[in-house]
């Protein structure tokens, strides 16, 4: 296959997920001509690099989409316009169709998971594997045991914002390994007065599985105004969960270095189970409270 028709190939996918528009392909070509550093077609030698694109599983690939696809501030836009004019849930669908287009949602490696449901005395249980998160490479981790270590890194975790649009880098430069995310896109929400953001997890244990961050790098701390952002986040999205991990070390997750909510749409067994008891908060009377019942 040559390049200007593995190109095509590329706009053409690209322009039938809407991540360009017809109108942009000159631009597009002229971009993947760039990052090949070729000033036209006639390396036939560099379609053989493109190929794997096609098969979304490279970082290639993420750096390429990540160049055509719109820009934060045209994601920003539309999202807001889509939750203004046309819902909530046709905002996510967009969103979330696009991060798996541009294989930030890792679709293909997320069929590997597995996952099914049993009866238990405690009512229905759901059991997931995750099979496709990747295994780290073990010249990766020695490297990594080697590098210097800084106090300082950029992103300061895999939860920042600065992540959106980051190249990434390898096991022994400064700072340390850390996976590229130039195909990652975050959109704005305002919980509790602040500014955080919300992307979909690349590698989801349920459907349209998203994480919720601050803008600011702080610890994670389940308060008061956490809960209100939780319930912030369901005035925007009431067809999604929402849920906080506890900032405890073990039991609270694998990032508790940044305050973060993980969401989704997806229907637990707890919210179908029986309740024992119910009661009212004393200032909340639109809330509903209830004690599901035990086995």
């Amino acid at each position: 296959m040559d390049l200007k028709r593995t190109i095509d190939d590329i706009l053409a996918y690209a322009v039938d997920k809407r991540i360009i528009e017809p109108q942009d392909e000159r631009w597009a070509t002229n971009v993947i001509l760039g990052m090949l550093d070729e000033p036209d077609f006639q390396n036939a030698a560099r379609a053989g690099e493109l190929v794997p694109l096609m098969d979304r599983d490279d970082d290639l690939g993420c750096e390429l989409l990540g160049r055509l696809m719109p820009r934060p501030s045209e994601m920003a836009a539309h999202w807001c316009q889509l939750l203004r004019e046309d819902g909530p849930q046709a905002a996510t669908d967009w969103f979330y169709q696009l991060s798996c287009d541009v294989d930030y949602v890792k679709r293909k490696a997320m069929a590997r998971n597995l996952s099914w449901e049993t009866r238990t005395k405690w009512g229905t249980l759901q059991i997931t594997i995750n099979r496709s998160k990747p295994e780290k490479d073990p010249r990766a981790i020695a490297a990594a045991a080697k590098a210097p270590k800084v106090d300082e890194k950029y992103p300061a975790c895999l939860l920042c914002m600065e992540n959106e649009g980051y190249a990434g880098r390898a096991a022994g430069q400064r700072g340390g390994e850390h996976p590229a995310r130039q195909n990652l896109r975050i959109v704005p929400l305002q919980l509790g007065g602040e500014s955080w953001g919300m992307q979909y997890s690349p590698y989801g244990y349920y459907n349209e599985h998203c994480i919720v961050m601050s803008r600011e790098h702080r610890p994670m701390c389940v308060d008061r105004a956490c809960i209100g952002r939780l319930l912030d986040f369901l005035d925007i999205l009431p067809h999604y969960f929402i849920g906080s991990n506890a900032g405890l070390p073990i039991i609270g997750g694998s990032i508790l270095s940044h305050d973060h909510f993980q969401g989704g749409r997806h229907r637990f067994p707890l919210q179908d189970a029986p309740l024992d008891a119910r009661f009212r908060m004393p200032g909340a009377p639109d809330v509903d409270c209830g004690v599901c019942a035990g086995p």
